[in-house]
C-alpha cells in the first residue's frame, strides 16, 4: 500500500487498518508507521480485504480515516 504523506508539522505516524471478507476489521501495524507505505505479508491467496490508513499526531489524535480501497489477492 502507498498513500499521499499527510504534510501536517505535528505528523507523528500512521496506522493501516485492513477488513477481510468475515468483516472482521483490526489495525495492522504494530508501531506507527513513520513513512507512506506498508507491505502487507499475512493475507489469503484469492481472498478480498479492504484498507485503510489513518494519520496520529504527536499528542496521539487519530484523523478520520481514509477512503477505503478494496484489493483481491491473487
Amino acid at each position: 500500500l502507498i498513500w499521499t504523506a499527510n504534510a501536517e508539522p505535528d505528523l507523528a505516524g500512521y496506522n493501516v487498518y485492513r477488513r477481510d471478507n468475515t468483516g472482521q476489521a483490526l489495525r495492522i501495524n504494530h508501531e506507527l508507521l513513520g513513512t507512506p507505505i506498508f507491505r502487507d505479508t499475512a493475507v489469503g491467496r484469492g481472498q478480498k480485504y479492504a484498507y485503510w490508513v489513518t494519520a496520529v499526531d504527536l499528542a496521539g489524535n487519530e484523523s478520520k480515516p481514509s477512503a477505503e480501497v478494496e484489493v483481491q489477492t491473487q
